[in-house]
């Protein structure tokens, strides 16, 4: 059984423990960190056996405290980004790598979005007015990690997964990376550089709508609900920014990219969905092909 502690003691006791961390030696006290952190989200009054109340075992309370949110914020900024460079060195089709690779990603999932914070359910008088504030927050982590690299470190975990003969990422797995590779880009309202790199280092991976529609069709309805086909076609229509994208993808990428569209296009055309930007989806085919 685990014994839990205040969320403010394991807050100090991360920060000792970032100072002497070394990445190669100390994976195996990573993981039981990450997983005891996503314990302190997930445990409830009900569930809890401690003298202390699950709002102060919380990891996410520490944000709320004025004088630590800074250095809280700082903290679990280090702990994600570790998480990313961890996801860039495991291999999907090792047993034990891919446990690890679901608990990091379990881990970004979970901190860069307050949908399943039971904090917040659990005491809605205290932390419900808040929560605008810990969305804010969370947009903030997720574009510090996208600046420091995210979407290149899930494209290798992509290609690692899905470029081979029989594909090693599950559902669940397929279905955390779209979900996490879509925050930023729905948090920034489709912003024109954010959209871009999202098609550079995701819609680039081979025959990725294939693997979506054959693994984690969920993920498709989620790409269909945001219109990222539609978004995606508007950004490559403009031919000086299609260019650059183009340019910036070796030969057979770039081809990946026009495939992963015109595949999506093949899905949502029998739903009318591509009836209104067909022009644009005709002039992006034709920017590539000359």
């Amino acid at each position: 059984m685990i014994k839990f502690i205040e969320a403010i003691d394991l807050f100090e006791l991360i920060r000792k423990f970032m100072f002497i961390f070394d990445i190669e030696k100390d994976k195996t006290r990573f993981e039981r960190l990450c997983k005891y952190i996503i314990k302190t989200m997930l445990l409830t009054n009900k569930e809890n056996n401690e003298n202390i109340e699950s709002s102060k075992i919380c990891y996410v309370c520490v944000a709320f405290n004025k004088q630590l949110a800074v250095q809280w914020i700082h903290q679990l900024k280090t702990l994600l980004w570790k998480c990313c460079i961890y996801l860039k060195h495991l291999k999907p089709e090792l047993p034990q790598d891919y446990k690890s690779i679901m608990l990091f990603l379990n881990m970004l999932i979970t901190f860069t979005s307050t949908n399943s914070w039971l904090l917040l359910k659990e005491s809605p008088n205290i932390y419900e007015p808040l929560r605008p504030v810990v969305n804010q927050l969370c947009n903030n982590v997720i574009n510090s990690l996208v600046a420091k690299g995210l979407y290149a470190n899930l494209q290798i975990l992509l290609m690692k997964g899905l470029m081979r003969t029989k594909p090693t990422l599950k559902k669940s797995a397929l279905t955390a990376i779209i979900t996490i590779s879509m925050r930023p880009v729905i948090a920034a309202k489709f912003n024109e550089s954010l959209m871009n790199m999202f098609l550079l280092h995701i819609f680039s991976i081979p025959a990725l709508i294939y693997h979506l529609n054959s693994i984690a069709n969920d993920s498709l309805t989620v790409l269909s609900n945001e219109n990222i086909l539609k978004k995606s076609v508007e950004i490559l229509s403009l031919d000086q920014n299609s260019r650059i994208l183009f340019n910036a993808l070796e030969g057979n990428y770039a081809l990946c990219l026009l495939a992963n569209i015109i595949h999506l296009a093949y899905i949502e055309v029998p739903i009318n969905t591509m009836r209104a930007n067909m022009v644009d989806f005709i002039v992006s085919v034709f920017i590539y092909i000359s």
